[in-house]
C-alpha cells in the first residue's frame, strides 16, 4: 500500500495544514454539540481508536531544520538499526538491543521520522517494555506524514468538546481498545484490519 500514497500531499504534525485542519475540526465540533445543546438534544462523541501495532506508518518526514551532516549521520544509525532488525542472529534480545541501540542513536538527531517510532515500538515490544512500546506506537501514528488515522490531538479535541457542553458526553473508544488490547497497545486483537 505504500506505493499507493507515493504522490500526496505530506505534512508534519506541525505544519500549517495540519494545524488548520485541528483548528477547523474542533470548530466544527464546539458548533455541533453548540446546536446540539441548543436544541435539547443530548449528544455521545466518541473518540477514535487505530491499529498502533500492525499500522506502518504511510510517509514518514524528517524535521525541517535537521542539517545534511546530521541527516548523513542519522542515516548511517537508522540503516544500521533496519540491518540488526531485518538480519537478526538467532537470538532476539541480542538483535532487538542491538537495533534499538542504532534507533535510539537516530532518534536523538531526529525523533520526528514516523517509521523510526514505529520500529523502536516494535523494539520495545519484545522485549517486552509495553509502556515504552506504546509511546513509540502512539509517536509514529502522530508524526505520519499521511495523516488519516484519527492522531492524539484529534481524540483530545474530542474529550475537550465534551467537556464544554452540557448534555455532551464521551465514549472514550480509545481507552476501551487499550484496556481490552494485549499489553495495552491497539492492534490485531481489537481491529480486523488496519
Amino acid at each position: 500500500p505504500q506505493g499507493v500514497f507515493e504522490h500526496t500531499v505530506k505534512v508534519r504534525p506541525s505544519d500549517a495544514g495540519r494545524q488548520t485542519m485541528y483548528r477547523s475540526f474542533k470548530r466544527n465540533l464546539l458548533n455541533i454539540c453548540e446546536t446540539a445543546s441548543k436544541s435539547g438534544v443530548r449528544t455521545i462523541l466518541c473518540t477514535i481508536g487505530n491499529n498502533l501495532r500492525n499500522w506502518t506508518p504511510y510517509a514518514s518526514l524528517h524535521k525541517r531544520d535537521l542539517s545534511a551532516e546530521d541527516l548523513e549521520k542519522w542515516n548511517g544509525y537508522f540503516t544500521a538499526g533496519v540491518d540488526a532488525q531485518d538480519h537478526w542472529d538467532g537470538d532476539t534480545a541480542n538483535w532487538v538491543r542491538q537495533a534499538l541501540d542504532y534507533y535510539t542513536e537516530a532518534e536523538k538527531i531526529d525523533a520526528c521520522y514516523a517509521d523510526l517510532q514505529f520500529r523502536l515500538g516494535e523494539c520495545r515490544w519484545l522485549l517486552g517494555e509495553y509502556d515504552e512500546a506504546r509511546s513509540a506506537f502512539t509517536r509514529a501514528r502522530d508524526y505520519d506524514g499521511f495523516a488519516i488515522r484519527a492522531d492524539s490531538i484529534i481524540n483530545e479535541i474530542i474529550r475537550e468538546c465534551t467537556a464544554r457542553h452540557e448534555g455532551t458526553m464521551v465514549a472514550d473508544i480509545e481507552d476501551l481498545f487499550i484496556r481490552t488490547s494485549d499489553n495495552g497497545i491497539m492492534g490485531g486483537g481489537v481491529f480486523y484490519d488496519y
